[in-house]
């Protein structure tokens, strides 16, 4: 057998291995993206299902931080009730120059 049969018989085995290689690589690339694809539907099927929930839970938010429903909730789940200003009693803050008079700042001085 001479160099060039032995060169040629050695190409023809190359090729002939290359071939299923290349069948198997092919198909092993197809079931990859195939499981890929399947994978990214799932995701964003999981995605749609997320953004739904969130739209649901920021009309919650909404509804319950208006003050009508607020109120509602408030006569009657806790039985509360708005009064009138007849009920009312407005305590005004004693003024700087009236605390010191008192000597409340005097004293605040003295323990320091």
């Amino acid at each position: 057998m001479t160099a060039a049969a032995g060169r040629q018989r050695l190409l023809t085995i190359f090729v002939a291995l290359m071939i299923p290689m290349a069948v198997l690589m092919t198909t092993w690339s197809g079931l990859h993206r195939h499981l890929l694809a399947e994978e990214l539907q799932a995701l964003e099927h999981e995605q749609a299902a997320w953004l739904e929930q969130n739209k649901r839970l920021l009309t919650s938010i909404a509804i319950y931080r208006s003050p009508q429903r607020i109120a509602e909730l408030a006569e009657r789940d806790l039985g509360l009730a708005p009064i009138g200003a007849e009920h009312l009693t407005i305590v005004e803050p004693p003024a700087a120059a009236a605390i010191e008079h008192a000597g409340v700042v005097g004293q605040e001085a003295t323990a320091q």
